[in-house]
């Protein structure tokens, strides 16, 4: 062609022949290629078809206990939808029984995840509720624990081993900061109302029994366990007794309370309308 020669027509024919085979070729392939998609849809149609006729089953499986998952909205929905129609139930029935079903499965899952969590997070969630906070803890009631832990033994010991005792008798799990700051300033009053005495680092029992305290010592506790409040002398001397760490109110404790009552009587620091005290 490059040196002025004309091609012959037959050539031209060829071309044509070879490119018009060409396209049909692909045709045919982007026909085969949606055919093949067409039938893939078509099988997946039958699969779904078979996944809902095999419903019945799978609901029997979950009367007897076996949880299904909330994946399976779409087979709840044709389950509630074949039992409306059955039922001729009305749009709001088919509503509300769907929200039903749906808010089983969802409470079922919640019940199988605290099953799968173990024994071991239900005993810690019951600890953690019978554990007594540092709200609870009564300030006369430690004084009172660590009265009854040195007539067990009356050993002198530190302050660590010691707050470890106090934590396991008041029915703490573990020493934490808040607590371990609450019972050692518990410590500081013990030793502020004569209950404790530190001597070298090592807390000893002082005053063992209510006869133990001198006469003055016991005068200025006794005013500051009643306070300002009008107040019965039984139960004053209740307060007085507590205040120390006494649990009980014996004969000894009785005698020695009402001798300081007329005691800060006369001295004109209690004042006394009948069986009522108060302090001045």
């Amino acid at each position: 062609m490059g040196n002025g020669s004309v091609p012959k027509p037959g050539n031209f024919h060829r071309r044509r022949v070879v490119l018009s085979s060409s396209a049909g070729f692909y045709d045919r392939l982007a026909q085969s290629s949606r055919a093949k998609q067409a039938k893939k849809r078509k099988d997946k149609r039958h699969k779904q078809n078979s996944a809902r006729t095999s419903l019945p089953r799978m609901g029997a499986e979950v009367a007897v206990g076996r949880r299904q998952p909330v994946r399976h909205k779409n087979l709840i929905q044709e389950s509630v939808f074949r039992d409306n129609e059955s039922s001729a139930a009305t749009v709001s029935d088919f509503v509300e029984q769907l929200t039903n079903e749906v808010g089983n499965q969802l409470l079922d899952g919640y019940e199988e995840v605290v099953e799968i969590a173990g024994d071991g997070m239900s005993r810690a969630s019951v600890n953690a509720k019978s554990q007594p906070s540092t709200k609870d803890m009564d300030r006369d009631n430690t004084l009172a624990v660590i009265r009854e832990l040195y007539r067990i033994d009356p050993t002198p010991c530190g302050q660590a081993e010691l707050l470890q005792l106090m934590r396991d008798s008041l029915g703490h799990l573990r020493l934490s900061d808040s607590i371990r700051i609450r019972l050692e300033r518990d410590l500081r009053v013990a030793e502020r109302r004569h209950v404790l005495q530190r001597v070298k680092g090592m807390y000893r029992l002082k005053c063992r029994s209510i006869c133990d305290y001198n006469r003055n010592q016991l005068k200025k506790l006794f005013l500051q366990a009643i306070g300002r409040n009008w107040s019965s002398r039984e139960a004053a001397i209740i307060a007085g007794a507590r205040y120390l760490g006494f649990r009980r109110t014996g004969r000894a404790i009785q005698s020695a309370f009402r001798s300081i009552i007329n005691g800060l009587i006369r001295e004109r620091r209690l004042q006394s309308v009948g069986d009522q005290i108060r302090r001045v």
